[in-house]
């Protein structure tokens, strides 16, 4: 059964992604193959993450990866985040600059 929600919806100028659930190294082969496929749409990207039950460093460095390959393809990515105190907290800690 799947532990997080991967949801694609289409808008003219982009691609708005929603995740959530459990975004840790129990997820992150499965989620990093949704990213791959993502890579494959001709569009900008919009991230928003929340209701996350969990997260960790795995999860934030798919995301920072991600970040460096829409860079690589000329493509705008922004990332919104909904989360817990610590989760924030986790976020900040790390040197990854995933905004």
């Amino acid at each position: 059964m799947k532990t997080y929600k991967f949801e694609i919806k289409q808008t003219e100028n982009s691609s708005v992604i929603t995740i959530e659930g459990v975004l840790s190294l129990q997820n992150s082969n499965e989620i990093k193959n949704d990213m791959l496929e993502l890579l494959k749409l001709n569009t900008n990207y919009e991230f928003l993450i929340q209701n996350a039950s969990s997260i960790d460093l795995s999860f934030l460095q798919l995301l920072e990866s991600f970040k460096k390959s829409a860079k690589k393809s000329e493509k705008i990515l922004s990332i919104r985040y909904v989360l817990s105190d610590e989760q924030k907290k986790l976020i900040n800690k790390t040197n990854l600059i995933i905004c």
